[in-house]
This record gives C-alpha cells, sequence and structure tokens, in this order.
C-alpha cells in the first residue's frame, strides 16, 4: 500500500511519486545526514542550514539514474546542450548597453535554449555520451539487467525512528516487490577492490543500515538483499554488482544508532559540537616514522 498524497511536510509513509526536490526539502534525517553527523554535529548543524546548490555532476548523476532505472523518461526530461552552442553570455554582456552582434546572437540563442530546456535536466554532449555508456554498460549486464524489473524506482520512505522517534527519509532507487533493493554508484573504480575503497571512504554502509531500518519500520519485514551496482564513470565503463558482508552491515547499523544519539543530544540541548573538546595525542602513522636511506 502506497501514499499518493505529496506534500512537503514531514508526513510517515511511502511515497511512489514524490519528486526529488519534495523529498530533499522535506526535514528528516538521511544517510547524507547520518554520514556528516559522525563527523560532527556541528558539520551536520552548517550542511542542513546552507544546501549545497546543484552542481554539473549532480545533474549527470539524476540524468544517469533516469538513463538506466527510468529509461522511458528519460528522452523526455533531458536535454543537451550541442556542441556548436555559442558560449552563453556572460553578467557582463547581458547588461551590455551596446552588445556586439555576436552577443545578441547568443543571448537570443540561449533564451530560445533555455525556455526548451525549462524544468529539464541539461547535459553537454559529452556527458550525454558518458550516460549512454554508463547505461549501456549496466544494461548489458547479464545478472543486472535481470534484477531490474518488478519493482519501482526512486521510492521515498518517510517514518519516525522507533526508538527514539527522530524523522527520517530515505530514497530506494530501486525496490523490487520481493523486498531486493538495487543501489547505483557511479565510481571510478568498481573492481572488488576499487569499490571496497568507496565503500570505505563514501560509507556506503551507513546508507544501507539507513535504508534496511526504514525499510524495516514501514514494511514490517526486513530486506531481503541490499545490491549495489558499481559502474565505472571512465571509458569502458566496467561495472559489477556486489553485496556487504555481514560484519560491514552490522558495523554500519551500529554507527547509524550512535549518529541517532548525536541528533537527539544535540536538538534536545541546542549544542551542535564539533570535534572532540579535549586535548588529544597524535602519533605519526608507522609508515611516516620509517627513514629512507641517504645515498652519497
Amino acid at each position: 500500500m502506497t501514499t499518493e498524497l505529496i506534500v512537503p511536510e514531514f508526513a510517515p509513509g511511502i511515497y511512489e511519486t514524490m519528486t526529488n526536490a519534495d523529498y530533499h526539502a522535506i526535514e528528516a534525517l538521511s544517510a547524507s545526514g547520518i554520514k556528516t553527523l559522525l563527523q560532527s554535529p556541528m558539520h551536520y548543524r552548517f550542511e542542513r542550514d546552507n544546501p549545497r546548490e546543484d552542481t554539473a555532476s549532480m545533474a549527470m548523476g539524476s540524468a544517469l539514474h533516469m538513463a538506466i532505472l527510468e529509461p522511458d523518461l528519460y528522452e523526455s526530461n533531458v536535454i543537451v546542450i550541442p556542441d556548436e552552442a555559442p558560449a552563453r553570455p556572460t553578467s557582463r554582456q547581458l547588461l551590455a548597453k551596446k552588445p556586439s552582434p555576436a552577443t545578441v546572437e547568443a543571448i537570443a540563442w540561449w533564451a530560445d535554449f533555455d525556455a526548451k530546456a525549462q524544468g529539464k535536466i541539461m547535459l553537454t554532449e559529452e556527458q550525454s555520451k558518458k550516460v549512454d555508456g554508463m547505461a549501456g554498460s549496466v544494461q548489458r549486464h547479464p545478472f543486472i539487467k535481470t534484477m531490474l524489473c518488478d519493482g519501482r524506482a526512486e521510492l521515498s520512505l518517510l517514518w519516525r525512528d522507533a526508538r527514539l522517534g527522530i524523522p527520517c527519509r530515505c530514497r530506494f532507487d530501486y525496490l523490487r516487490h520481493d523486498g531486493i533493493a538495487i543501489d547505483l554508484k557511479s565510481t571510478v573504480d568498481a573492481s572488488p577492490l576499487g569499490f571496497m575503497r568507496a565503500v570505505t571512504t563514501w560509507k556506503y554502509h551507513l546508507q544501507e543500515a539507513h535504508y534496511r531500518n526504514g525499510y524495516e519500520h514501514l514494511f514490517n519485514e526486513s530486506l531481503r538483499a541490499f545490491i549495489f551496482v558499481a559502474v565505472e564513470n571512465v571509458a569502458p565503463y566496467g561495472c559489477a554488482a556486489y553485496v556487504l558482508e555481514s560484519n560491514a552491515v552490522r558495523f554500519g547499523i551500529d554507527r547509524v544508532e550512535e549518529a541517532m544519539l548525536l541528533y537527539e543530544q544535540a536538538t534536545k540541548t541546542g549544542y551542535w559540537r564539533g570535534y572532540t573538546e579535549k586535548i588529544m595525542p597524535l602519533q605519526l602513522p608507522r609508515y611516516a616514522l620509517q627513514v629512507a636511506p641517504i645515498n652519497y
């Protein structure tokens, strides 16, 4: 059973048609928020109060997700800037009293293009080719292509943490009806060692733990599996599918609980602390203590 009414306020439920903008506008703890909280509550509060503006990489990420997970929507929601397009006029050129003929032509071209691009994801031709290459690699993978069926893309979940009542949110890239989640990751290296490093760096184990919590709360059962689909963002766009071992998942669950306690403490006291407030000893890593021989 799904909740179809989309509202910007926090209302627990399962949302099939919530837009990405509405989802991110809801004040609730997300997986990325949990990662930042564990850096420090101060960093979380700053990011919450100073949301980042969309970047070209974010636009490309959205386009990639659509190309792979919702291909029927791709052409109507993505527009490509042709290589021969004039340079976008600067603010100085736009305010010029006597713009050059080339500037006048560029202003007119971009006014027409921006009107056509309203509400769409804008990509350069280079970005579009990269999205096509990455999406094609995933869609040709014999296992992954069979998993991206009988489910729902971009499914949003809102719930309150069972123990502390903290409002939470997550957005599944793809959730199959049999309880298997697929999460798409763009990466430099999709090999087992390379993606293990990415999991460690970007703390994907925290994301999985948070998503599992939301699923269990709203579906009253455990996820059968959480599959990471890693696809390289450079040619030849190799891809692979991975699941985290149980010890990594357990560690993620413990760390998410720690983040929840940090959030509760900070909201109750109004004090969003930074790093440790004690003087801490530091040791150099072992490699830094090794002196290279001097050749005379």
